[in-house]
């Protein structure tokens, strides 16, 4: 009897001691090896495709997408001759436009039509007689503004770019007379331009691309000598652009800030690097590369290796990571993100340097939408 009433109370001991703990907050540590953290397989990629669009296919020849209106709409150009030219939206799938306005009259758009990367402006060449002039486009409410115009002895190039937030046009003038090339920067907020000056050391250096940071205040230029190119960073100041660093560069010429001190360029050994300003320090980002381009936010990166190998990955920091092939099959001239870094527009033409329109081979279209689940 004694023995079962000892039983009874450990029992009782044991139920209290229970009911306490589950009362009680319970803090649990699980450790998870690797696999079970990272899911595999498709679901691993920020990159797997949904759907490949082509665009406007069909819809026949001189019909050019220059890049996004919005997240589901592109922005086509189409040469009207003689008349003026149209501009049209193509709504997803990309197999209709529907016209917003018209412009002058101007030649290929790769080189001579620019649209601004918060998709606000179209800045364009209009020719008359043998009168160049510079305009700018509204899209918003298909207004022209009339930025520059050619004078005697001199030519304005179809060299233009944008800054990233979309402010500053960036455009070039040469000088017959003076063997030099004028640096132009058109700020849209304030409705005027700034000129700087920019000396042609050798006979037959010329520049070959330009591109302006978000302050308007620094810029880098390329400049061209036969087949060798070299990029220049430096500052625009006084009336001058004063040179700070250099490096050569691809033959594609194209640039990217990363953010306002820092941008990224393809070497002529394939590899794609980011140079900082702040501290002087050049890190390679990427081995073997062709083309890059950047999305608007600086996070994701879209490049190219073997011709027409087409790879997405992430930035971050100066590390590139979750790098996948996207695609294969054309050689792009042109890589555009949408807005919202869901879509990727490939562009498959070019122009070569005598000014014809070259065509690459391609299924069915010369330009894609790669969605992106």
């Amino acid at each position: 009897m004694k023995r079962r009433t000892c039983l009874y109370a450990l029992l009782a001991t044991l139920c209290f001691l229970l009911t306490g703990c589950l009362g009680a907050p319970r803090t649990e540590t699980i450790i998870l090896n690797d696999a079970e953290q990272q899911p595999s397989g498709e679901e691993a990629s920020p990159f797997t495709v949904r759907t490949i669009y082509s665009v406007l296919d069909g819809q026949g020849e001189g019909i050019y997408p220059i890049g996004w209106i919005d997240a589901n709409a592109l922005l086509a150009f189409t040469p009207e001759y003689p008349s003026r030219s149209r501009l049209d939206r193509v709504n997803e799938p990309y197999t209709a436009r529907q016209k917003l306005s018209e412009v002058g009259v101007f030649t290929y758009p790769q080189n001579s039509l620019v649209l601004s990367p918060d998709r606000r402006n179209v800045a364009y060449i209009s020719v008359s007689g043998n009168v160049m002039q510079l305009n700018l486009h509204s899209l918003g409410d298909s207004g022209n503004t009339l930025i520059e115009t050619t004078k005697s002895k001199q030519i304005l190039n179809v060299r233009m770019s944008w800054s990233s937030n979309g402010r500053f046009l960036f455009y070039t003038i040469d000088n017959e007379v003076e063997k030099a090339t004028q640096l132009s920067v058109y700020d849209t907020t304030e409705g005027n331009a700034r000129r700087y000056s920019l000396p042609l050391v050798q006979q037959n250096e010329f520049t070959s691309s330009i591109y302006i940071s978000d302050d308007g205040e620094d810029a880098a230029i390329v400049k061209r000598s036969g087949q060798d190119s070299v990029l220049e960073l430096g500052e625009l100041r006084g009336k001058e652009f004063i040179s700070q660093y250099r490096h050569s560069i691809s033959s594609e010429d194209w640039i990217e800030w990363i953010h306002q001190d820092q941008i990224a360029f393809v070497g002529t050994d394939g590899a794609l690097y980011a140079y900082d300003q702040r501290n002087d320090a050049l890190s390679v980002l990427l081995n073997d590369i062709g083309r890059f381009r950047l999305s608007s936010d600086r996070k994701l990166i879209v490049y190219t290796q073997g011709g027409d190998s087409v790879y997405a990955a992430s930035i971050y920091g100066n590390n590139v990571l979750n790098m996948k092939q996207i695609y294969k099959g054309i050689i792009p001239y042109q890589m555009v993100w949408s807005p919202d870094n869901s879509k990727l527009l490939i562009i498959s033409s070019k122009l070569n340097q005598q000014g014809n329109l070259k065509e690459y081979t391609a299924p069915k279209s010369q330009s894609l939408v790669i969605e992106f689940k």
